[in-house]
């Protein structure tokens, strides 16, 4: 499983050297218009009651900040890079997180293809981490956009994969409603080799000005086999966040 796995991901970056786009924003505005400029970005700030990275909890009442930039390389490739920092105050003192990440997109046909790298900084436990990972997003007409996301962590070996799938409407031309939904699949990754968990998110988005907007959302995180089996349960979890984009 893990020779077929890093086969997929060694034939991800291969693709990635022909033209590619696309990024995972730490904000996403869905109601501000797109930018004229090559260069942009966005500052958020929210709060998240439990903190939740890929179906496992890692504290509760948990602030963070986000700094993402884009740059418009030329009409094929896109650069995504920025910072987001969270610390969740209960639950699970010390588990405090730095994110630094960097991505390559394209377009490949009507879909999206972004291939890049995280590198995760604990201050307070230490034992930092790095991935490598693609991520592919295809729509389908106008009624729902399929993902697909392989990441492989450094640290431990580990592979990630996720299907999803998701859609955003404009209820007013101030006011959206985003949900997604999906399930993850781990191989020696923090633990869990089967079957990691599903999920369900809806976000609604209010734009207060023209490039600042209000999110809140509401989720669940469901356990699945492995993960399951270390003693995560099964939850409900919410939170909100603002959204400044320039330029």
């Amino acid at each position: 499983m893990k020779n077929q796995l890093k086969g997929i991901l060694g034939a991800a970056l291969a693709v990635a050297a022909i033209p590619a786009f696309g990024g995972e924003p730490a904000c996403k505005a869905p109601v501000c218009e797109a930018p004229v400029s090559p260069l942009s970005g966005s500052v958020s700030f929210g709060y998240e009651t439990t903190y939740i990275f890929r179906g496992q909890e890692y504290g509760d009442n948990a602030p963070w900040a986000g700094l993402d930039v884009n740059y418009a390389v030329n009409d094929k490739f896109n650069v995504n890079a920025g910072v987001w920092y969270i610390n969740p105050t209960s639950g699970l003192p010390g588990f405090d997180e730095l994110d630094l990440y960097a991505f390559v997109s394209t377009a490949v046909g009507t879909g999206t293809l972004s291939v890049g790298g995280t590198y995760f900084v604990f201050p307070e436990p230490g034992g930092d981490a790095g991935e490598l990972g693609l991520k592919f997003s295809q729509p389908i007409g106008d009624i729902v956009d399929l993902g697909f996301q392989y990441f492989y962590r450094f640290t431990d070996d580990g592979h990630y994969l996720e299907l999803n799938a998701g859609k955003s409407f404009d209820i007013t031309d101030k006011i959206a409603l985003g949900v997604l939904a999906g399930i993850s699949y781990g191989d020696s990754y923090y633990g869990v080799s089967g079957f990691n968990h599903s999920f369900a998110r809806a976000t609604v988005s209010y734009a207060l000005f023209d490039n600042t907007t209000l999110s809140a959302y509401v989720g669940g995180n469901f356990a699945m086999d492995d993960l399951e089996a270390l003693g995560q349960d099964s939850i409900i979890h919410g939170g909100a966040s603002i959204c400044v984009t320039f330029p």
